[in-house]
């Protein structure tokens, strides 16, 4: 007897699992809508909290979908962190362009990291570009210690821009010294 009771929940349990009944149509045959392997959803809706595949939200052209609820997309290289707000990614991982941290190559000696993949290091007043070559900085930018263009600031009329900062000029008849004093 336990054993027919428990033949029959497993068919009542097959039948409810594949939507059985009247008119019903097994999971993956004709006219079964695609699941998403990570909600198990059919396509365009997402799990409640309740676990009920609900409508997912439509985002806008510049908002990624993060757990049923639309933030703004980030920023080359950062990711969303698990309550949407943007964040680097951790040391030795780089943003792959989909918003996913991945593992960063290891870069040879004289090499950079740039976008995730390994180029050869620039010369002195040259930075990389977005596709890894080697480019002068734009006028009005510098190269600082680290290889990185950045913004030259405005000096007055009477001072010189020398490595980035601003000096008083030399008087008249005066040159500066390799330790930056006039002489």
């Amino acid at each position: 007897m336990k054993r027919a009771v428990l033949l029959l929940l497993g068919a009542v349990l097959a039948v409810l699992s594949f939507g059985g009944g009247a008119g019903a149509k097994p999971t993956g045959g004709a006219g079964a809508q695609p699941k998403t392997p990570a909600s198990g959803c059919p396509a365009g809706k997402i799990k409640s909290p309740k676990g009920v595949c609900v409508t997912a939200p439509t985002c806008g052209p510049n908002q990624d979908l993060i757990l049923g609820k639309c933030f703004p997309k980030c920023q080359p290289g950062q990711t969303h962190s698990n309550d949407g707000k943007c964040v680097g990614c951790p040391t030795g991982y780089h943003e792959d362009g989909a918003g996913k941290c991945v593992k960063s190559p290891t870069c040879g000696p004289n090499e950079d990291l740039i976008l995730g993949k390994c180029f050869p290091k620039c010369q002195p007043g040259q930075t990389h570009s977005n596709d890894g070559k080697c480019v002068g900085c734009p006028t009005g930018y510098y190269q600082d210690g680290a290889g990185k263009c950045v913004k030259s600031p405005t000096c007055g009329p009477n001072e010189d821009l020398i490595l980035g900062k601003c000096f008083a000029k030399c008087p008249a008849g005066k040159v500066r010294n390799n330790q930056g004093k006039c002489q």
